[in-house]
């Protein structure tokens, strides 16, 4: 999962460059899946499982979520997955950024910075796979994955 996201993200630098909107689609993904993992939860309540894994991101995520005028999941998780498209206005660059979402009440326009945005994702998913290596939160992973196919 992460050297594809890594390799997808180091085609920034090639002539065809890299998939802007695609990469924040998948990152959104990815991030109600392990949502999923964390409330043991297999199938529904998608907007949960997105938000519980996102405040693990860090503080930055916590705080734009938080703020009243947006509404992340809805906005950028479902306006990607759903139409391939943001519900509100949003610019999507890969350098830069002290968050990887960034929501700016005032334009009530979203900024995504893709390269911060993997990365601070990918470090919660560390924190979290450290946290089942120490025996918490296995009951819950084992239950969100029970039933499911395993790919072999």
């Amino acid at each position: 999962m992460f050297d594809d996201l890594a390799k997808t993200i180091d085609l920034i630098n090639t002539k065809r460059a890299a998939p802007n909107f695609l990469l924040a689609l998948v990152i959104c993904c990815y991030i109600e899946y392990w949502g999923r993992l964390v409330n043991g939860i297999a199938k529904d309540d998608s907007e949960n499982c997105f938000n519980e894994f996102f405040d693990r991101l860090g503080s930055c995520y916590q705080q734009q979520r938080r703020q009243s005028s947006c509404d992340i999941y809805k906005d950028i998780r479902c306006g990607l997955v759903h139409s391939y498209v943001t519900s509100k206005s949003a610019k999507i660059k890969f350098k830069g950024g002290k968050c990887g979402v960034v929501f700016n009440p005032s334009t009530k326009e979203y900024t995504l910075h893709i390269e911060r945005y993997f990365h601070d994702f990918k470090n919660a998913v560390d924190r979290y796979i450290s946290e089942l290596e120490n025996g918490s939160g296995l009951d819950k992973m084992e239950k969100a994955l029970k039933y499911k196919s395993i790919l072999v």
